[in-house]
């Protein structure tokens, strides 16, 4: 039997090693680890079969501004599946009812940094943005007119 439901306080040692497994132990290795201590078990979305835990998934809740105005998004976290548990449709089942349950609490965005995107196409992720990171030693560069700029900051209160 395939059951889906969210782990319980006492099940996020177990949602902690699989998501320490799924992702190679970066976040720590072991039933505390950052998984398993920083996410709430509100926040999950699991699948057991026959009474295990099979596949993880959370939805961190965050506020983004778009277009100057405060808006709630579901930041998706932890999402994999234990091996021989994978192709089974288990993560499609728990992304459904997660995208259900998101759009019931009033979050009309879900957003995901992919360690694989093409991974996620099939869940309705698509690349929204692209981070860029430039190192410049500021004695290479000038303002393209020459001038070097002039003048003064002044702190005020609004």
């Amino acid at each position: 039997s395939i059951e889906i439901r969210q782990a319980t306080a006492e099940e996020m040692a177990d949602f902690g090693i699989l998501g320490g497994y799924v992702f190679g132990g970066v976040f720590g290795d072991g039933a505390r680890n950052v998984i398993s201590e920083d996410i709430l078990p509100e926040w999950t979305l699991c699948a057991y079969v026959d009474g295990a835990l099979a596949s993880i998934f959370s939805d961190i809740p965050f506020t983004v501004r778009a277009n100057g105005r405060a808006m709630p998004l579901a930041g998706v976290s932890t999402v994999g599946t234990q091996p021989e548990y994978r192709r089974r449709g288990l993560a499609r089942r728990i992304h459904t009812q997660a995208f259900g349950r998101m759009r019931e609490a009033g979050q009309p965005v879900a957003s995901l940094w992919a360690s694989q995107a093409a991974i996620y196409q099939r869940y309705g992720y698509a690349m929204s943005t692209a981070a860029w990171s430039y190192t410049i030693d500021t004695v290479d560069i000038r303002f393209h007119d020459g001038d070097g700029g002039s003048g003064r900051v002044e702190r005020i209160d609004l």
